[in-house]
């Protein structure tokens, strides 16, 4: 393995000799014996960074040596080639002063005994930088058996009783402990037991510095999930854009729906008192009611301030005793290394303080790795216990692992860090060392995978994927991670920055949150808007001497950050072109992003990673695509759909939402590895430029293709299709993405790859367009045989098309939507049925199964013993109905870690539902594998999946009415025709209604059947007076002049079926 181009120990320095050679191209008598004075400092530098222990003295020294580096890349990255004549002795002074600033670090390096100051480490023999990482644990990779939680059985039943008491009024349970105890555990267990017998429930975490007003609104969104069905609480509201609300807003709105509700939330990680008491004004507390709040805190003063009334409850958490601390032990121990570690985790444990779960399992990890060689007596209980552990296991990374661990707390607390955005950015910063026979991706995913295993991270997964896609970090690491990269220097808080607090050294990697409620924010509008332009006019009064003073010293810390993030209002951005050694500028959680804020990107002349955010970005400048250095571009959260000439040739990966690709193809991107997605049909690509573009891009690895075709394919569309699946089969793709692939042309799929197929496939995406589905699942699916991941939909799921996916034999997840049909194809009515699988049906490498049955259990499953043996995630969708065994078999799954049931109920369907959840529960507790169990409910109506956006669509495809005259003629066409009706009615200051326009205009070309009708409400004030349309968006969907079926707001997956539904009606 080589080494990184840069880490937090070492900086910069591997990229800065690497560099070196255009200084010595350019000034070769300057840069004499450069070289070798950064190479004798690059050899101290390395020595220091492998020694487990070092004192203050060589921490200090090697932070010097790090800015030093930083600072020379930096000049050289400037170009100092393009120095004019009268600059020369500007560049030659610069040299020499780097030379003495070098000779200066080493000749303090022997003055001070640095060499000799610190005992070789137990471990010196082992190079860190060499040290294998081990294979994933395979319980980690697709989600860990919960263990039961060890210890908890009475304090969990003590504080049920507390919340399920008679009390009828709202109480308060507090849980405190210290950090890592096992307090969030605890009242997640507790939540997901009790949120069914309220009306309504919220989980929100909080950490160091919550927003109140976001946290509200999460509370608010997760009480009323389905808030669009409260018609009444919305009048003269905005719904769709709750974060331009204010706090007052937010709180009317709670107070207005909970006002009449039951509700259950619980509050992670409470710190502030004043916090606290924000959040209690928002949560009404009704007489006569029985209203539960869950907290959990590390501060006893908070705790008793949440807990006044006599009735409230706080409960002490308290440390493991010593056989649960074993059994926890045990239990993350792999199988594998049971016999080996059962003398030595008695020491261990002792170490560990006996009983701090989170100490346990950090230390059961490391101990399960043969190359962890710490011995028990290093580290016997200290006043910092868990810090002691995360240093053990921080100091067993390996060096490279150790820089990608630590720039995790460059990503903002309580947030889902996504695995695919964390390597990239590794890699963009130079993180990854590069090992022969890999890419720095598949290098990058094996560090993640690591610190995994090493439970530092907490896998993260999403319903789309069987391993994980993202990671947590626990709030006691994050602190651990934070304290390390601010000695280091490696990265620094945003939060810091905006109060004021200038740490000493410059600023290199910062995610500033630029939330709508900081007071830090004003102070960063002000002074960031200009770092380096800053005036140099005399000021009149020490008032402005002092701002001034206090701009300098912000564009002194900021003027060389490598690595930019932004979360938040993107309005609070200063102009991105003063940031000239951005290497890495991550836009994608900021909001409201336009296209005139671009142009500045164009000036950043060393960028390597660009992530955009905003749906408001159409089209990106020129200047962007001709960045020399930029290797990943991230458009997802963007409408761009083509982009400019591309100049540059460095591009690795590109992301968008359904990009065009021209008829000369991309061929100047020859370097690409990743292209997803790419539109195809429907003014989007032709087959045979993506043909070309496969062909063309040798290294490509991954790509992602939309289908956006009409429901009538002509024949010149089939063959494009099947030369694309034909140059598919012969590629060196090892990731495959179709997404809307239609079912009619499964048969090209089949018969092209059933003669050659992929050779290197690994990951084989298929989403069928669920326009129109098929009724019974095509079988020309079962020939798709390196098929791994399948979302399709059908109207009647049966015996035979079960049998027919469960012979898929790569296929490790699958999401099945039954969409039966209100009569059969004959016009009779089908019957409900269930459905059985056993061994035989297949699905021997099933990981995840998602399973959404519409319009009541009409077909329900029974899972015989030894089904789908190694399935880990069962996700059961399905609308309410007297039938409440509609799954059957739950306890036979052995491997089975998570259940998530959500059942679609009416206002009148609370027996039947309670009935259900009970029949649901009973089966998950007798499963042996003790899987985590979610119930979830919902309104009727919304079980159709999640749709991406449009593509570019034609706007004439829906008619604009302007008269009174015309809405008569357009009804009697319906009529005449006996088309269905689709009426939105709209106005135009109503943000949502611009925001849905374009999908609106999207399916008005992808359903060619039905008549499509946009009504301004301002406008035709008489039409929607008629329908008693107060607001917008409304949709009407209507046949032969009756209304058939209405919907209120601008909910794309909901108005999808609402058509698909009505026109199968007609």
């Amino acid at each position: 393995m080589g080494d990184p181009m840069v880490s937090s120990s070492t900086g910069a320095m591997n990229s800065l000799l690497d560099k070196l050679r255009v200084l010595e191209d350019q000034y070769p008598d300057l840069a004499e014996g450069l070289r070798e004075s950064l190479k004798s400092l690059s050899d101290v530098l390395h020595s220091f960074a492998r020694q487990r222990r070092r004192n203050s003295l060589i921490n200090e020294w090697m932070l010097q040596v790090r800015e030093l580096v930083y600072d020379m890349e930096d000049w050289i990255d400037g170009d100092p080639s393009k120095a004019k004549p009268d600059e020369e002795f500007d560049v030659e002074e610069q040299i020499e002063e780097f030379k003495a600033q070098i000779q200066g670090a080493l000749e303090r390096c022997k003055r001070y005994g640095l060499l000799s100051s610190t005992a070789p480490s137990t471990c010196a023999a082992q190079d860190a930088e060499t040290r294998e990482l081990v294979a994933m644990d395979p319980k980690l990779l697709h989600g860990e058996a919960p263990c039961r939680l060890v210890g908890s059985d009475e304090p969990r039943n003590v504080l049920v009783n507390h919340l399920m008491d008679q009390e009828q009024r709202r109480k308060v349970v507090c849980i405190v402990g210290t950090g890592g105890i096992g307090k969030t555990t605890l009242a997640t267990g507790i939540y997901r037991q009790l949120q069914g017998q309220f009306s309504c429930g919220a989980f929100v975490h909080l950490g160091r510095n919550p927003s109140v007003k976001t946290t509200l609104i999460s509370i608010l969104k997760q009480v009323m999930p389905d808030w669009h069905c409260e018609e009444y609480l919305w009048n003269g509201y905005n719904s769709e854009d709750m974060g331009a609300w204010d706090e007052k807003k937010v709180i009317d709105k709670l107070w207005a729906f909970l006002k009449t509700k039951s509700y259950f939330v619980v509050l992670v990680d409470m710190r502030s008192i004043s916090t606290w008491k924000k959040i209690s004004c928002a949560l009404p507390n009704k007489g006569k009611s029985s209203d539960r709040i869950l907290i959990t805190t590390c501060t006893k003063d908070v705790a008793e301030s949440c807990c006044i009334h006599p009735s409230d409850f706080v409960h002490p958490m308290e440390r493991l005793s010593e056989k649960d601390s074993k059994t926890l032990f045990h239990s993350k121990v792999p199988d594998s290394e049971q016999h080996r570690l059962l003398e030595v985790s008695d020491d261990m444990l002792e170490m560990c303080g006996g009983g701090v779960p989170l100490s346990i399992t950090i230390t059961a990890a490391l101990l399960s790795r043969k190359s962890a060689c710490s011995s028990p007596d290093q580290c016997h209980s200290t006043p910092q216990l868990m810090r002691k552990v995360l240093e053990i296991s921080y100091d067993d990374l390996p060096l490279p692992l150790k820089s990608c661990f630590l720039y995790l707390s460059a990503f903002p607390e309580n947030h889902t860090i996504k695995k695919d955005r964390l390597i990239r950015r590794w890699e963009a910063e130079g993180l990854i060392a590069k090992r022969d026979g890999e890419s720095l991706w598949e290098t990058g995913e094996s560090y993640f995978n690591e610190l995994i295993n090493r439970r530092l991270i907490q896998p993260a997964f999403d319903d789309d994927n069987d391993e994980p896609t993202g990671c947590t970090v626990h709030a006691v690491v994050l602190d651990f991670m934070e304290s390390l990269s601010a000695e280091e220097n490696f990265t620094t808080e945003g939060a810091k920055l905006k109060c004021g607090l200038f740490p000493y050294e410059r600023v290199r990697r910062i995610c500033l949150d630029c939330g709508e409620e900081d007071e830090g924010d004003a102070l960063f509008c002000s002074t960031y808007c200009s770092l380096e332009q800053k005036s140099q006019e005399d000021d009149s009064s020490s008032e402005e001497n002092s701002v001034y003073a206090q701009d300098e010293a912000i564009s002194l810390h900021l003027s060389q950050v490598r690595s930019l993030a932004f979360c938040g209002d993107v309005g609070r951005i200063p102009d991105l072109s003063d940031f000239k050694l951005l290497r890495v500028l991550d836009l994608s959680d900021a909001k409201g992003l336009e296209n005139e804020q671009l142009g500045s990107i164009g000036c950043l002349s060393l960028l390597r990673y660009l992530a955009l955010g905003g749906a408001d970005v159409t089209e990106l400048p020129q200047q962007i695509m001709e960045l020399d250095h930029l290797s990943t571009l991230d458009l997802r959260q963007t409408e761009v759909k083509k982009l400019p000439e591309f100049k540059g040739r460095k591009l690795v990966c590109l992301l968008a939402n359904g990009l065009t690709i021209p008829g000369g193809g991309m061929r100047e991107m020859e370097k690409l590895e990743e292209l997803s997605t790419v539109c195809l049909g429907c003014d989007g690509s032709l087959a045979d430029n993506v043909v070309g573009l496969v062909n063309q891009l040798m290294r490509l690895r991954m790509l992602g293709v939309r289908f956006r075709m009409t429901h009538n394919t002509s024949e010149a569309e089939r063959q494009g299709i099947k030369h694309l699946v034909e140059e598919v089969g012969r590629s060196n793709l090892q990731f495959l993405f179709l997404d809307e692939y239609p079912h009619r042309l499964l048969d090209l799929l089949a018969g092209c790859w059933s003669h050659v197929r992929p050779r290197y496939l690994r990951k084989f995406e298929l989403r069928l367009d669920w326009l129109l589905c098929p009724l019974k699942v095509p079988q020309e699916i079962s020939f798709l045989v390196d098929l791994t991941h399948l979302h399709i939909g059908v109207s009647i799921v049966d015996a035979e098309g079960v049998r027919a996916l469960g012979g898929l034999p790569k296929l490790v997840l699958l999401k099945l939507h039954s969409l039966r049909p209100q009569h059969g194809l004959t016009g009779e009515p089908q019957s409900p049925a269930r459905l059985s699988v056993s061994s035989k049906d297949g699905f021997q490498r099933l990981k995840v199964f998602w399973y959404v049955c519409e319009h009541g259990a009409w077909t329900g499953l029974q899972f015989e013993e030894g089904a789908m043996p190694h399935l880990r995630r069962l996700l059961i969708d399905f609308q309410s109905s007297e039938d409440t065994d509609f799954v059957l078999g739950i306890q036979h799954f052995s491997c089975l870690v998570q259940v998530r049931a959500t059942i679609y109920c009416g206002p009148a369907t609370s027996t039947t539902v309670s009935a259900a959840e009970t029949h649901i529960r009973d089966q998950v507790s007798q499963n042996p594998n003790n899987p985590v169990l979610e119930f979830n409910k919902k309104r009727q109506g919304r079980l159709v999946r999640r749709l991406g956006p449009p593509s570019n669509v034609k706007p004439s495809a829906v008619i604009t009415i302007r008269s009174l005259d015309q809405w008569t003629m357009m009804n009697e066409e319906a009529k005449g025709n006996n088309k269905l009706l689709v009426v939105e009615f709209t106005a135009r200051w109503c943000r949502p209604s611009r925001t849905i326009a374009p999908f609106f205009a999207y399916l008005a070309n992808k359903f060619p059947d039905a008549i499509f009708l946009k009504v301004d409400i301002d406008d035709m004030e008489d039409i929607a007076e008629t329908f008693e349309v107060r607001s917008a968006p409304v949709f009407l969907f209507m046949n032969r002049g009756e209304v058939k079926d209405k919907l209120r707001g601008a909910h794309k997956e909901e108005l999808f079926e609402k058509i698909q539904l009505a026109l199968m009606d007609n």
